[in-house]
């Protein structure tokens, strides 16, 4: 035992606290209880030490801290009253000031925590002042001791805490339940009793909107606490731990699993009591019920990440994770074990990854396997003990949480990209197919009466008066470069079979003699732009004729192979040259149309923002959109002709971004392209309805059907009277059949042009007529390129507006 002096946290100071004083007055009072009520055998013990403190008869009445040491003879014997018998200098047990951090005597264990842990932190995981908190609790003890004492209000809430250390040689976290026993003080004011009536409070108010009030009516400073209180610390590292993980699996959001398993991490090596230890997880996912691996992109897995990165294919992986799924065991390796029950080389990358010992726990969840636990350390480091297995234990059930929360959530993303990806129902409109499967589902009580007749009797959707905006931005002259392309890489595919013809003997191989005269005759042939007709022989003589005789002459002449491998090397379409100028192209289309693509994808957020629409992008030779707006998309929220406004603005804004996302493309493209901007004003509005066959909106009704016609057919319109294409590179052309719509869109391409975001070169022109299709006009505009970065497509003029 220590009769040192410790302040428990220096950085907590009480400005309104009890005036502290030590005493044994209440202690001596409690022995001379005991000898009446006690137990017989103890009673000449307490009356020995009785004795003892009447020879000090100071210790009753105010001793000063500083001076406490000095009576170590009765601390000690005051510490073989209280603690247990079976208690040791390792117990964590102390006396201090009464309800003050002012330890004044402990056991050694006390005393070496102390000494090696500056500052002890309340574990609260809501409060971010940790300092704060202690102050708040030891407030709240005082009042609750005053209450009690004074104002005969019973005190309710607890005297006992847990606080977390970090443990200075480990790194880890240590957590300590720590109790303050008050048996052995007196509250007293030191002048006149403060005034406050209590009858109408009761014990459960006390401590809601009375106890501000309470605070400030009354100063602790006006009272004085006599006595001594005992503070006894219980470890509950490992219980706090479990919790902690627990915690953290429940509490975590949606976000990257990595930093939520670096904190679990952390807390499993409290649970075990060393950093040695690392852990993982490896959840099974399933599409179809079938296994779905996701091999390289699981980072919390140990196991994963070594055959990752030490070349152990996924195959091998697989049917690792197969066998664990049909014989589902705990499994132990060793790095010194000759035998084992993994793969070798998944041995062997353990090793390159410096892990010496592994173990797997499997995870269950309704009696099926998910997943397993991971338990790995460093070559020479030690495999679990049988106890750290047993501190373990706890934490699987909760490992099943939060494999079904990584599993749910992978479920949930395959989910969406189906719903983004490949079906049609997007949010706005959701309502209406959740609405329509209600009355499914109300209107069919059993299955007998589902399907009747085998006729479907779901209702339709059907959305009826919307206003229809067409987009498209079109890859200008895109048959033309394919047309290009292919002819050069047919110059090159013929010239590599003319070289390889040449190495052969015509005598002995006369057939290979024709092959050359037909090479020949096609090399001059594809010097001028080649007809449909002429391409589909051209593909005949390539991949028929010139295919069957060289495999024949394979068979024939085995060592003609070195002479071919130039040509069926160059005849590769993933990297022979003679698809070189395809790929470059397709590559370069590819990529225009993903960053187009993808800007719509982005913009979109701000058109929904507007008001709620139906939004639907189609690839062709570039991006083509329909936006479908009205009413009866969102029946509860009114839809105003300043909304259709708003959007036709965004189409302008949009389109001009485009323009400039591909000019910043052209320094990087290996073939010039270039892109059309058209957009299409319907005058009146359509009816669109969900075809279940196709899983896909379309428009309904003959008069609709109509603006689909148009659609398909502008795109190559010509001005009327010339031969001039209406769309044009680096222009915005606007279709439109009603003069009050090129008047309104007249005026937003006036405020883009104010902006400076296009050029003051507005056409109106007259189109030519189509099939089926006459009247039809357009205003076309340039954009303005130079020396813009882009052009934000913003609602803020519409919020004014609004």
């Amino acid at each position: 035992m220590k009769a040192d002096l410790i302040h428990i946290s220096k950085k907590i100071h009480f400005e309104n606290s009890f005036k502290s004083v030590i005493s044994f007055k209440k202690f001596i009072d409690f022995l001379k209880t005991s000898i009446q009520t006690g137990p017989s055998i103890k009673i000449p013990y307490f009356k020995w030490i009785i004795k003892k403190f009447k020879k000090f008869p100071e210790l009753s009445n105010n001793v000063p801290l500083e001076k406490v040491s000095e009576y170590e003879e009765m601390l000690e014997l005051v510490s073989t009253c209280l603690l247990p018998l079976a208690a040791d200098e390792n117990s964590l047990w102390a006396l201090s000031s009464p309800l003050s951090p002012q330890i004044f005597y402990s056991t050694d264990g006390f005393h070496t925590l102390m000494e090696c842990l500056e500052h002890p932190v309340v574990l609260d995981p809501a409060m971010g002042n940790a300092d704060s908190e202690s102050e708040k609790i030891m407030r709240e003890l005082q009042y609750g001791m005053l209450l009690e004492n004074v104002y005969a209000l019973p005190y309710l809430k607890k005297t006992e805490w847990i606080r977390k250390f970090e443990d200075p040689d480990t790194g880890l976290d240590k957590y300590f339940q720590v109790n303050i026993d008050t048996r052995f003080i007196d509250i007293r004011p030191i002048n006149q009793l403060p005034a406050m009536d209590c009858s109408s409070m009761s014990p459960a108010s006390v401590w809601g909107e009375e106890f501000k009030k309470i605070q400030k009516t009354i100063s602790l400073n006006q009272f004085e606490a006599r006595g001594f209180s005992i503070i006894t610390l219980t470890d509950v590292t490992a219980e706090q731990a479990v919790e902690q993980v627990g915690k953290l699996v429940i509490h975590h959001t949606e976000k990257d699993k990595r930093p939520l398993f670096d904190e679990i991490t952390h807390a499993l090596q409290t649970v075990v009591g060393s950093k040695d230890y690392q852990f993982g997880l490896v959840p099974f996912f399933s599409i179809n019920d079938r296994p779905a691996l996701i091999y390289e992109k699981i980072p919390y897995s140990i196991i994963l990440q070594a055959c990752w990165n030490f070349d152990v294919s996924k195959k091998e992986f697989s049917k690792l994770r197969n066998d664990f799924s049909s014989n589902p065991r705990m499994i132990i390796w060793s790095a010194s074990d000759k035998e084992s029950q993994l793969p070798e080389l998944v041995g062997d990358a353990f090793r390159q990854a410096g892990i010496g010992t592994y173990v797997m726990f499997p995870i269950y969840h309704h009696e099926q396997v998910t997943g397993f636990f991971e338990v790995s350390t460093m070559t020479g480091m030690p495999m679990l003990s049988e106890g750290q297995m047993v501190r373990l234990k706890p934490v699987l059930s909760i490992m099943t949480q939060l494999i079904q929360d990584i599993i749910a959530r992978f479920n949930r993303r395959i989910e969406n990209i189906i719903k983004e990806k490949f079906t049609s129902i997007q949010p706005a409109v959701q309502w209406k197919f959740n609405e329509a499967a209600w009355h499914y589902l109300r209107d069919h009580s059993n299955e007998e009466r589902d399907n009747v007749d085998g006729v479907d009797t779901v209702e339709n959707i059907i959305f009826k008066n919307l206003h229809p905006l067409y987009g498209a931005v079109d890859i200008r002259n895109s048959t033309i470069l394919r047309n290009q392309a292919l002819e050069k890489d047919y110059t090159i595919q013929l010239r590599t079979l003319i070289n390889a013809l040449s190495s052969f003997n015509y005598n002995e191989n006369p057939q290979l003699e024709r092959i050359m005269t037909t090479a020949n005759s096609w090399r001059q042939i594809i010097q001028e732009p080649l007809t449909t007709q002429q391409e589909v022989r051209l593909n005949e003589f390539l991949n028929l004729d010139v295919q069957y005789e060289f495999e024949n002459l394979l068979q024939a002449e085995p060592e003609s192979t070195d002479f071919l491998i130039p040509y069926f090397q160059s005849i590769d379409e993933e990297n022979g040259i003679a698809f070189e100028n395809r790929r470059l192209l397709e590559t370069t289309i590819k990529k225009l149309n993903s960053t187009v693509n993808n800007y719509f994808e982005n913009a979109s957020t701000d058109l929904l923002n507007i008001f709620p629409c139906y939004f639907e992008k189609f690839r062709t030779d570039g991006v083509e959109y329909d936006i479908y707006v009205g009413q009866s998309i969102v029946p509860h929220e009114s839809f105003k002709k300043e909304h259709l406004q708003e959007m036709r603005r965004w189409q302008l804004r949009s389109m001009i971004q485009v323009v400039h996302l591909v000019q910043d493309l052209v320094p990087d493209m290996d073939f010039p392209l270039q892109t059309t901007q058209l957009l299409f004003v319907h005058p009146q509005t359509i009816d669109i309805t969900f075809r279940k066959d196709e899983r896909r909106f379309d428009v309904e009704g003959a008069y609709n059907i109509r603006y689909q016609i148009i659609k398909k057919r502008i795109d190559k319109v010509l001005i009327l009277d010339t031969n001039e294409r209406l769309t044009q590179p680096g222009k915005i052309a606007v279709i439109y059949f009603d003069e009050r719509d090129a008047q309104e869109f007249k005026g937003f391409i006036r405020e883009l042009q104010d902006e400076n975001l296009l050029l003051d070169d507005l056409e109106e022109l007259d189109l030519e007529a189509l099939q089926g299709v006459d009247g039809l006009k357009a205003i076309r505009v340039g954009v303005r390129i130079e020396d813009l970065n882009s052009i934000p497509v913003s609602m803020n003029k519409f919020e004014k507006t609004i």
